[in-house]
């Protein structure tokens, strides 16, 4: 049997993150450490050049990126939808994972923040139905908006506020400017290869929210949708990169 990143390059994508996830912290060992990072940056550079392509192909359909689907208005400080990571992201996550109650993030978020950066693909298309929910991954800082108030919380000896949870994205109400619920994201400390992406309706892994994600075009929640939207999702989807 070959290494997990020779059967991932052949076609064993799903099967080989289903089994070093279940390896739990056994995967920053020697040597499984480096075949584990080695898959998970090959699958975040595939998850970088689908979200490079989307981006084209939505600016094709005439996608208005940047604003709330509801009434038009612009979000808050968006600039751009894909931020590739800056120069010193390394340093600046490792900075994060000496804080108490981080200390360690699941492989695919540290190597998704490495290789990837940050997306953001709220906008407005006719086409789309209220929910969509739009492909959202925030960047690292994003840490800061909860964990001063969480590790308060965690001080004043609140049980109820539990291992801290990276914030990743808002959830589907609030990604249309609708009061809603918790973000989602990953609870850290996190030794695994990946983590359970909370407070997302399908509550499975990170890597197979992003899977999800490019199967329907970077809008996971058109699979809820009624409104028949087949042919512009497969002109979206058709020849991304398997992950």
């Amino acid at each position: 049997m070959g290494s997990y990143l020779d059967r991932y390059l052949e076609g064993d994508r799903e099967q080989v993150w289903f089994e070093l996830f279940n390896l739990g912290g056994a995967i920053r060992s020697a040597p499984l450490f480096s075949d584990a990072l080695a898959v998970t940056e090959e699958t975040m550079t595939r998850v970088r050049e689908n979200i490079k392509e989307l981006i084209k192909r939505l600016d094709n359909l005439g996608y208005k990126f940047g604003v709330y689907p509801l009434d038009g208005s612009r979000v808050d400080g968006y600039v751009k939808p894909y931020n590739p990571p800056p120069s010193n992201i390394s340093i600046r996550i490792s900075e994060y994972e000496t804080l108490d109650g981080i200390k360690l993030l699941p492989l695919s978020l540290r190597v998704f923040w490495e290789v990837v950066g940050d997306v953001d693909f709220t906008g407005y298309h006719p086409m789309f139905p209220q929910s969509s929910d739009p492909l959202i991954i925030y960047p690292v800082e994003a840490i800061d908006a909860t964990y001063s108030s969480w590790r308060f919380s965690v001080d004043e000896g609140d049980v109820e506020a539990g291992q801290f949870l990276v914030p990743l994205a808002p959830d589907y109400y609030h990604k249309d400017n609708v009061s809603g619920g918790s973000p989602y994201g990953l609870r850290v400390p996190n030794v695994a290869i990946d983590g359970i992406f909370e407070n997302e309706r399908l509550q499975t892994t990170f890597v197979n929210y992003l899977r999800i994600c490019f199967r329907y075009g970077g809008f996971p929640g058109l699979q809820w949708s009624k409104q028949p939207i087949r042919k512009e999702i497969l002109a979206l989807t058709d020849g991304l990169l398997p992950i």
